[in-house]
């Protein structure tokens, strides 16, 4: 419909990390380091049962809500799975005609493309065939 007018567009991935080992606090060799912070913030991190951070980031327009870390399907038993969450939605809020809405969509895209591409390792890109 050429007459919509949009007041809110948004896009979003939500990427799920799942990757066998026996110590599911250990991603260093996966994901960016300053994102597993919080595992190190207690003395025994094997008791954690929930682990996520939400960081909200302005890029010129476009907002990205970025929520990460380990949402543990087990929940509120000890996290046993090795599964990492990068859960990236962006959105820009204002009036937008038919025609501008496609050039909003990259700009969302390109921004969470970047924050993704920041957030992981080159043996994550390996591993899942990322190059």
């Amino acid at each position: 419909y050429k007459g919509l007018l949009s007041r809110r567009i948004g896009l979003r991935y939500v990427n799920e990390i799942n990757i066998e080992g026996e110590n599911p606090f250990e991603w260093d060799e996966y994901i960016n380091p300053d994102l597993t912070r919080i595992f190190s913030v207690t003395s025994v991190p094997k008791n954690i049962i929930r682990a996520f951070h939400n960081l909200e980031i302005k890029n010129d327009e476009i907002m990205l809500k970025f929520q990460y870390g380990m949402s543990n399907p087990d929940y509120p038993a000890l996290i046993k799975k090795k599964i990492f969450v990068l859960d990236l939605d962006a959105s820009f809020t204002g009036i937008l005609k038919h025609h501008e809405i496609e050039s909003y969509i990259i700009k969302q895209h390109t921004v969470i493309q970047n924050q993704f591409e920041f957030s992981i390792t080159e043996k994550l890109r390996e591993k899942f065939e990322l190059n």
